[in-house]
């Protein structure tokens, strides 16, 4: 045995086999006596112990005097704070008040979670030194916490963090519910760095009729510049009581963390509440500014900023004037970002800026922005028999032209326009099979992807059924799943073949194909298939078999639904919010309404609203003998 020096150790004294059995209060008072004293193997014998005796006030004792310690003693005694959980408990609710802030120490400084809830304990307590020091710890624990998500983790590190998250939620739930009884703005805005756990504890305080917690938050608003707070900032735009704040801290974002935060941020502007407050921010300049000062920006926060951008309510020229600007930006993923914006833009001034981007020379964006203003001219004129004006005096230039555009914006035409462009291509291109023929064998997937989702508008499934089969076996799945979704209109023993294959596809996607159309030709011969899909994994697999299900096996399929809406991945809710939307699901009305107001996602909360106006308009679903939903099951 050797000592922390790696000098050779005494063995441990006989004593202790004997004071191990000893249940006397006098053992523990003598071995908290001696620790300061001893060290190394003794020391930590000593410590075991009192662990082992654990008697409350001892371990107490120990907590309350660790300030005293010298550092190596109170790291050892830190190390095993969760082992000592009675004694921090009993130090925490001592009638000394050195006894309570040694213990709020103790847990702050070892960052154990399991001993967490009695900070949230100590921050409700009638002494105003206590709740302090409890408001500070909590702060620090916070950002600890934080610290050690942004530094990255292995998924081991990653599973550990979620299990410390979620007990930390709770602390931070009580910080907002219990405002109130302690008033500590550093213990609030720890909780609002974490603002996806608390939101829901937060708006329901908010709801309250009487609550004092608006002026802290506005307070906090004011003077932001934490990049922590970044998403607090953008859902105060969504409430009416913090909205002018939060906009002040937007437009007073200088700090290049923080607008950058802001930035990445920006996918909750998927939310329309917070879309629409966004609105009052006037000026975007922050955000320019940070990109201006970026040595280099991603794809990703290139669309983010961009979309900050377009979603301020200064006027649109000043807007144009800014994503002019940005166009010229030394990133091709920032300009390629500005100009997929100015794609999504049919005013005048989008389309002339498009054409500037379109004119220079070497700009790797500069085809996509010419394709753009060429699809921009009235689609109706290429796809004339003879091609626009230009085209004149040869045919086949016009009709080639004329098909080429057609393909290339197909996506983009509403079905009226589908229908009415696809029927006069079908007159002015007499081998229109043969081209689709050859992009559904052409090398680009996504050309075969885009061709079979055409057959159907030309009426050539049919005509195509050996591509299509063909199709269904490629190394694609985007292809494969876009082959299967036309075997419906290829019915026979080969279709219901490849169905029931795909099933097993390996892809997700391609899975949930198979099921909705297994559903949809009424083929009852794979309930059991779709059975063992009601836990799957992917949200559109367990969406489609609960679909699926509820006309046959209600029960099974609604119990399914039920866990499916309670999930704790969001999109696996929004795929269930789908499934209710979709059958007109009146019975589970409550529950749609109670996630439309607390559930912690908001594209979950916006899905949830969108639901309840479908349920309110129209028949509802009629589920076998009016079986309803209920919690639990079925009724």
């Amino acid at each position: 045995m050797t000592d922390n020096h790696g000098m050779p150790e005494r063995p441990l004294p006989r004593v202790f086999s004997l004071l191990a059995t000893e249940r006397n209060r006098a053992v523990d008072d003598a071995l908290i006596e001696a620790l300061p004293h001893v060290e190394g193997a003794v020391r930590s014998a000593a410590l075991d112990l009192l662990r082992k005796h654990a008697r409350p006030e001892s371990l107490a004792t120990v907590i309350a005097r660790c300030p005293w310690y010298d550092k190596t003693l109170q790291a050892a005694v830190l190390r095993r704070l969760g082992e000592f959980h009675a004694g921090v408990r009993r130090a925490i609710e001592s009638t000394v008040f050195e006894e309570r802030a040694a213990a709020i120490e103790a847990v702050a400084a070892a960052e154990d979670d399991t001993c967490a809830y009695l900070l949230a304990d100590a921050l409700r307590a009638h002494c105003p030194r206590t709740r302090e020091l409890a408001a500070g710890a909590i702060q620090r624990m916070t950002a600890s916490l934080l610290a050690r998500r942004d530094a990255g983790m292995t998924p081991d590190d990653a599973r550990v963090y979620h299990a410390c998250a979620e007990r930390w939620t709770e602390v931070l739930r009580t910080v907002v519910q219990f405002w109130e009884t302690h008033l500590h703005a550093e213990a609030l805005e720890a909780a609002l760095w974490m603002i996806e756990a608390v939101e829901s504890a937060l708006l329901k305080k908010l709801s309250q009729s009487q609550n004092r917690i608006v002026h802290s938050l506005n307070e906090i608003l004011e003077t932001a510049s934490d990049p922590r707070l970044a998403g607090f900032v953008l859902r105060a735009l969504s409430i009416a009581d913090l909205r002018i704040a939060a906009v002040h801290a937007i437009t007073n974002a200088r700090d290049p963390k923080f607008a950058g935060a802001l930035i990445e941020e920006a996918w909750l502007l998927g939310d329309t509440a917070i879309e629409h407050g966004c609105r009052w921010v006037r000026d975007a300049a922050p955000i320019r500014d940070w990109i201006v000062g970026m040595a280099g920006i991603d794809a990703r926060l290139a669309a983010r900023a961009v979309r900050w951008i377009d979603a301020t309510g200064g006027p649109r020229e000043n807007t144009l004037t800014l994503l002019r600007e940005l166009s010229s930006a030394d990133s091709d993923d920032l300009r390629r970002a500005v100009m997929w914006r100015l794609v999504d833009d049919d005013t005048p001034g989008a389309t002339e800026l498009l054409t500037t981007i379109a004119a220079r020379s070497h700009d790797p964006v500069g085809e996509i922005a010419a394709r753009e203003c060429r699809r921009r001219l009235p689609l109706s004129a290429a796809v004339a028999p003879l091609g626009p004006p230009g085209w004149r005096g040869d045919a086949h230039l016009a009709t080639t032209r004329a098909f080429n555009r057609f393909f290339e914006e197909y996506d983009r035409l509403t079905p009226a326009e589908r229908e009415t462009l696809s029927r006069e291509l079908a007159e002015a291109v007499p081998d229109l099979s043969q081209r689709l023929a050859a992009r559904l064998d052409a090398a680009n997937p996504l050309e075969r992807t885009a061709a079979l989702r055409m057959l159907p508008a030309f009426g050539l499934v049919a005509v195509q059924a050996d591509r299509i089969y063909r199709c269904a076996h490629d190394a694609d799945a985007l292809v494969r799943s876009a082959a299967l979704a036309l075997l419906g209109d290829l019915p026979g023993a080969t279709s219901q073949r490849l169905l029931r294959a795909a099933l097993h596809d390996p892809d997700a996607r391609v899975q949930a194909t198979a099921v909705e159309l297994l559903e949809r030709i009424d083929d009852r011969g794979h309930i059991e298939s779709f059975r063992g899909k009601l836990n799957a994994s992917d949200n559109r697999v367990r969406a489609n078999a609960i679909k699926a299900l509820m006309r046959v096996e209600l029960g099974k399929a609604g119990a399914a639904l039920l866990e499916m809406l309670g999930d704790e991945s969001h999109m696996h809710r929004v795929s269930a919010l789908w499934v209710v939307e979709r059958l007109r699901l009146r019975s589970v009305f409550d529950r749609i309404a109670a996630m439309s107001r607390d559930d912690a996602d908001p594209r979950v909360r916006a899905r949830a609203r969108r639901v309840l106006r479908h349920l309110d308009a129209g028949p509802l679903h009629s589920a076998r003998g009016g079986e309803t939903l209920a919690k639990g099951g079925v009724t």
